[in-house]
C-alpha cells in the first residue's frame, strides 16, 4: 500500500515538474493520448463518475457561465446533429412508444381522479403544490429506464417543471437531491407511497 502511494506521489510531482513536456508529448502523439485516455476511463468508470459529479457540484457557476456563453452555438450544433442523424431520433421515438404501448387513456384518467381524491384538487405529488391547467404531466415514480412500469400504482401527477427536475431518478433519489439542494430541509414531498 505504501509503495502505491509513493508511486502516485512521484507521478504527481513528475507531472507538475514536466507539465510542458507532457503537453508537447500529447500534441505529438494525439491519437495515442486519446486512446490511452479512453482506455483509462473505460477501466475506471466509477472514479470518472465520482469525479464528474464532484466537478459539477463545485463548479456550478463556471458551468452555468459556459452554458450561457455558448448556448446559441450549442443549439445550432444540436439542430445540425439532429438533422444529420434522423435515424437516431426514429429509434429513440420507437423505443419510447414501445415502453408506453400498454398505457391506456383509462389508466391515465384513473391516475388523475385518484390524485384529485387524495389531495382535493390536482396536486403535484413531488412538491405538494396545486397544479395549474396546462402545467401538469404524467409522472413515473420509478422511471421506465430503471424498470418502472405503466401500472397505475407507478404513475402520478407532477408539475412539468418538477417532472423535468426529477428526470430519470426515482422518487427517493429526487427527494434526497432536493433536500441537499435546500440545505437539509425537505419541503414536504415525503409522499413516496
Amino acid at each position: 500500500m505504501q509503495i502505491k502511494e509513493q508511486a502516485r506521489n512521484y507521478k504527481q510531482e513528475w507531472r507538475i515538474k514536466n507539465k510542458e513536456y507532457d503537453r508537447i508529448w500529447r500534441l505529438k502523439n494525439r491519437e495515442k493520448a486519446i486512446e490511452l485516455t479512453k482506455t483509462w476511463k473505460k477501466n475506471n468508470k466509477e472514479h470518472v463518475r465520482i469525479y464528474n459529479k464532484n466537478y459539477r457540484i463545485f463548479h456550478k457557476k463556471e458551468i452555468k457561465a459556459w452554458e450561457e456563453k455558448y448556448r446559441e452555438q450549442r443549439n445550432k450544433n444540436s439542430l445540425k446533429w439532429q438533422k444529420n442523424n434522423p435515424f437516431y431520433f426514429k429509434v429513440q421515438n420507437q423505443n419510447r412508444r414501445m415502453l408506453t404501448r400498454d398505457l391506456t387513456i383509462k389508466t391515465i384518467q384513473q391516475v388523475y381522479e385518484e390524485n384529485i381524491r387524495r389531495y382535493g384538487t390536482l396536486t403535484c405529488y413531488l412538491c405538494l403544490k396545486p397544479v395549474e391547467f396546462g402545467q401538469d404531466s404524467l409522472e413515473h415514480r420509478i422511471p421506465l429506464c430503471k424498470g418502472g412500469t405503466n401500472a397505475r400504482k407507478n404513475l402520478d401527477i407532477a408539475h412539468l417543471s418538477c417532472n423535468l427536475q426529477k428526470g430519470k431518478r426515482t422518487v427517493d433519489e429526487y427527494q434526497i437531491a432536493q433536500t441537499e439542494k435546500q440545505g437539509g430541509t425537505n419541503d414536504g414531498a415525503n409522499n413516496a407511497d
